[in-house]
């Protein structure tokens, strides 16, 4: 009796290493990855080639994945009693990222990515690796064996940004009112690295009132300008009043919005996507006085 369990147990585990040796998969992630997890779906995330070598041959499969950081350290484990069952026949077959993934499946254990997937979706801005090992049954058994010798793993980025720098109008400088009262170039750079996804930049320019510095009316009025650009310049007509003799101040800043309208992943994840905030001040002069010379004693730029 013991014989027989010998080569039992050697007959299947060679049926085990034949179908593991005919058994290849490939992943394809673009770079970098989409920001969004669900956006993994989408093809030009990227796919997925299993290939089954074996003539005739119509296997059950589930997906056992695994995040990792670079190093190896797991930040999330796929539920494997749960992984969904997907049935491979001869040849190539092709799936989805999301497919690998497991999005629902997956047991994070890292407090920080599980917040920022509540909060927005997304994994933190980092690299990361995703490891995939297959799981199958041979034919007439229920007992899943691992079906690939090592687990195929692929290294992916998530992106963070370099929020736009305000360019013009120059921090803590004057306009002429004269032209101001016509036209206020604003101006910035893009935000970096460069996406192949589309951004939207939001500019608003505050008042600051007399009794108040320049980030309370940031925080507090509502904007006088309040538009969305899909370039990294506006041409403002403000048709406002500035005759005043002591000037105006006004702070300005651009909030940078991915596809989806929200907020660029950046690694400074509380800023929701605002750029450092600038002033500039419009100053009523006569014709052929420094600007600076004829507000500085009135408002001032702070």
């Amino acid at each position: 009796m013991n014989n027989i369990r010998k080569y039992t147990l050697l007959i299947f585990t060679l049926i085990s290493i034949s179908v593991a040796a005919q058994l290849n998969l490939n992943i394809n992630i673009t770079y970098p990855a989409p920001s969004y997890l669900s956006d993994w779906a989408y093809t030009k995330s990227g796919v997925a080639t299993l290939v089954l070598n074996q003539e005739n041959q119509l296997l059950k499969i589930k997906f056992q994945t695994q995040l990792q950081t670079l190093d190896g350290t797991p930040v999330a484990t796929s539920n494997n009693a749960n992984a969904a069952t997907y049935s491979i026949r001869t040849g190539a077959n092709v799936f989805s990222l999301d497919k690998l993934l497991q999005l629902e499946n997956l047991q994070f254990t890292d407090g920080n990515i599980i917040r920022s997937i509540q909060t927005s979706g997304k994994l933190p801005a980092g690299n990361y690796q995703l490891c995939i090992q297959v799981l199958g049954s041979i034919a007439g058994t229920t007992r899943e064996i691992e079906m690939l010798k090592v687990p195929v793993c692929r290294p992916f980025t998530q992106a963070g940004y370099q929020l736009p720098n305000l360019l013009t109008p120059l921090d803590k400088t004057w306009l002429d009112a004269a032209t101001a009262k016509s036209v206020i170039t604003f101006r910035w750079s893009s935000i970096v690295p460069r996406t192949q996804e589309h951004v939207t930049y939001r500019l608003q320019v505050y008042e600051v009132k007399d009794d108040q510095l320049p980030m309370q009316a940031l925080r507090s009025n509502m904007p006088i300008l309040n538009t969305d650009v899909v370039n990294t310049q506006y041409i403002w007509r403000p048709q406002l009043d500035f005759s005043g003799q002591e000037g105006y101040v006004f702070i300005w800043t651009i909030q940078t919005l991915d596809s989806k309208g929200n907020p660029v992943s950046t690694a400074d994840g509380l800023n929701l996507g605002w750029s450092e905030p600038q002033v500039f001040g419009v100053c009523n002069k006569t014709k052929g006085e420094n600007p600076e010379e004829a507000c500085g004693n009135g408002r001032k730029l702070e």
